[in-house]
């Protein structure tokens, strides 16, 4: 599927993922991780409706 849209012209985006949270949780590392991607995918965005 991703290289049917690869070849319209979509560009992959950032994802989050949290593994092993309920063994070994980093959720302060987890939320910054977040917030980094969540900046990125709006600034993307931004950019892309001018």
């Amino acid at each position: 599927m991703h290289l049917n849209f690869k070849w319209i012209g979509y560009e992959a985006l950032p994802t989050f993922m949290a593994y092993d949270v309920m063994k070994n949780p980093e959720i302060e590392t987890d939320f910054k991780r977040f917030e980094s991607i969540l900046q990125t995918f709006l600034a993307y965005v931004a950019a892309s409706s001018v």
